[in-house]
């Protein structure tokens, strides 16, 4: 009987010392299927937009790029309000963050601020390269956004990096 009960507890131990040594795998398994299922969450929700909002995306994209590339400002509240708002409803997170900031530049500092006046430019340029990753998947660096426009920038590149930075914090601590 005794050998009998030293054979069950030995095998009591072997399942415990087995149990233990597979807990890290069981519990990094259970970690990665948490985290896949939060990608393809996430992944079925972007897929989703893309379908419903592809068209839209586009044109919101266009328009925002129109400001920048025709360097000319939209005049009309009604247009301009309509555009956010379509920013709103297809941007990322990273989108709206940027509008935000730049929406609250120009009500706020846009009129004190006569010496940096391509700072607004370059809220659209990053906004214009957070919309083309939205859309399409590609990263753009606004510096290079703004190249294809402003003739003189190689002049004040410094000034434009500076200000990319001071904007990429902005975003940072949104």
């Amino acid at each position: 009987m005794t050998n009998f009960l030293g054979w069950l507890i030995s095998g009591l131990l072997l399942l415990i010392v087995i149990f233990i040594k597979r807990l890290p795998y069981m519990l990094e398994n259970k970690i990665l299927q948490k985290q896949k299922s939060r990608d393809s969450h996430e992944l079925q929700i972007e897929s989703y937009f893309k379908e419903l909002g592809g068209k839209e995306q586009k044109e919101v994209l266009e328009e925002w790029t129109k400001i920048l590339t025709f360097m000319k400002p939209i005049k009309d509240p009604d247009k301009l309000s309509n555009l956010i708002h379509r920013t709103v409803i297809y941007g990322s997170t990273n989108s709206i963050k940027i509008l935000s900031l730049m929406t609250q530049y120009t009500y706020t500092d846009m009129k004190k601020d006569l010496e940096n006046n391509n700072k607004f430019m370059i809220y659209v340029a990053f906004l214009c390269c957070s919309l083309k990753q939205d859309f399409s998947g590609q990263h753009i660096d606004p510096l290079t956004l703004l190249k294809v426009k402003i003739s003189d920038i190689k002049e004040s590149e410094e000034e434009y990096t500076n200000s990319i930075n001071k904007i990429n914090k902005e975003i940072a601590n949104l």
